[in-house]
């Protein structure tokens, strides 16, 4: 890592995203400044994507996201905090490019385990299930008066035939290694929430325990409990919490977005040591976002595309290719995708490709992403009175749901946000000058609002608060946009 480099680790990410602001800065200061940033966020937020999407994207999909990070800092600051900004932008990623349910990625996992432990004897399995939820050998004997030393033997032979099964489609099995003791599992749980194998873990234990109801949220699972594991870790919750996400897999997804939200460094403590494991990762990465971010001039406005052909083309001749050799695969994906998720934001049809197809399914992670002025038909009204009437309705689909916990009106602001940018980055070419250089400025205001709300409910400001300056907000948004549509 060159000197510069370690001189920005000192900094904090507000003083790194000024300097990547500042193409004057002296020196590589910019774009080692970058590099601090994307080291400092970029293993949490491999996590969460390797957890959401297929093996074969995630690489392109960490440099979408990382790209669209850095030119947001470059343009405009980070605004709230980095987490909040890669959050918020690799769960757009993953709604608008991956099109994935985050439990479905390792489904083939899950099916090819539950046909092996459909092989094994109604004790095997029982055994097994026992050790998959965290029983040691010892409570798994006096639950059924046989010696623990003839569990372990039993337990033994019944993990053999399990792996010699398993092993014929897949390498690993993972909660093979769920530990004896309990007081040990908690660190388990960690290191696979914050590492790059969650999705393979959770279709494991999903194949394991049968499903059964759950509660309809963390915060009603764990209560007042959660804000102290995102502070302090799994450790500070008792075994039967600990045993309770064993047994509901999927919400070890849930905890892992909220780690990448909100996470203290206690998470960072924990990551340190898988990054080692992810490191080449994360270095392929790295080079591939290096050379987009230096052939990025900034010079853009804010409206500019990024699938613009002239933006291709001054990529295509200012990256170092030679250099860029080993990545060019991961660079090719990564057009592709921008393409893709430029659409999303920006243009009525997408392109049609054979890894894009026209007819997708809606995104799974966020339900309710596809609403507002995300809609794929919001902007194609015949005249510019109903242009802007599409739009004013599409913000007013903001009052059609009313989160009741911290993170449910994140998620739903952070949707509403990147609907903003969908605006804020089209054309609008059926509107007159004047109305879209009004369009433009409303939204701006509007943009920046929501992202100062969206700052305060991370900094600990009352839902209710947060709630009614949105509502504010929006609502003058929307009788200006009538106004507009209205006036002679």
């Amino acid at each position: 890592m060159p000197s510069s480099t370690f001189r920005t680790q000192s900094l904090t990410d507000r003083d790194l995203a000024r300097l990547v602001g500042t193409p004057e800065s002296p020196g590589d200061e910019p774009i080692h400044a970058a590099e601090t940033l994307f080291l400092r966020h970029g293993h949490r937020s491999l996590a969460f994507l390797a957890a959401r999407l297929p093996a074969a994207r995630v690489d392109a999909a960490q440099v979408a996201v990382w790209s669209r990070v850095l030119a947001r800092v470059r343009r405009r600051g980070v605004g709230g905090s980095t987490s909040g900004l890669v959050h918020e932008t690799a769960l757009g990623h993953v709604n608008e490019a991956g099109r994935h349910e985050a439990g479905e990625v390792e489904a083939e996992r899950r099916a090819a385990l539950r046909q092996c432990l459909e092989r094994l004897d109604d004790e095997q399995l029982e055994l097994i299930r026992a050790r998959m939820g965290a029983e040691g050998y010892d409570a798994i004997g006096e639950r059924s008066t046989v010696s623990a030393s003839r569990v372990h033997k039993l337990c033994h032979r019944a993990t053999d035939e399990l792996l010699k099964c398993f092993r014929r489609s897949h390498d690993r099995l993972h909660v093979l290694d769920l530990p004896e003791k309990p007081s040990h599992l908690a660190a388990w749980l960690e290191k696979h929430v914050a590492g790059t194998h969650l999705a393979e873990v959770v279709a494991e234990l999903q194949a394991v325990h049968p499903a059964d109801p759950a509660p309809t949220s963390m915060e009603r699972a764990l209560g007042a409990l959660l804000s102290e594991v995102l502070s302090s870790g799994l450790s500070i919750l008792g075994r039967d919490r600990l045993v309770w996400f064993l047994q509901h897999p999927h919400w070890l997804l849930e905890l892992q977005e909220r780690v990448l939200l909100a996470g203290g460094p206690y998470w960072s403590r924990v990551e340190e040591p898988l990054r080692e494991e992810s490191a080449s990762a994360l270095d392929r990465q790295w080079q591939a976002v290096r050379h987009l971010f230096l052939s990025d001039t900034g010079d853009e406005p804010d409206s500019s595309r990024p699938t613009d052909a002239g933006w291709l083309a001054r990529l295509a001749t200012r990256v170092d290719w030679p250099r860029l050799l080993p990545y060019a695969a991961t660079v090719a994906v990564t057009a592709l995708v921008v393409v893709v998720v430029s659409w999303s934001v920006g243009d009525s049809e997408p392109p049609a490709t054979e890894s894009s197809p026209p007819n997708r399914t809606p995104p799974a992670v966020a339900p309710n992403a596809d609403w507002g002025w995300r809609r794929e038909d919001l902007l194609q009204a015949p005249t510019d009175r109903d242009y802007l009437l599409a739009l004013a309705a599409g913000a007013d689909e903001w009052f059609r749901d009313e989160p009741t916990t911290r993170f449910g009106l994140a998620r739903r602001l952070g949707e509403f946000r990147a609907g903003c940018s969908r605006i804020l980055l089209d054309d609008h070419d059926l509107l007159g000058k004047e109305d879209r250089d009004w369009l433009k400025d409303r939204f701006r205001e509007s943009a920046d609002e929501f992202d100062q709300r969206l700052v305060a409910l991370e900094s600990g400001v009352a839902l209710e608060e947060v709630r009614a300056s949105v509502d504010s907000t929006v609502t003058n948004l929307v009788e200006a946009l009538e106004s507009r549509a209205n006036h002679d």
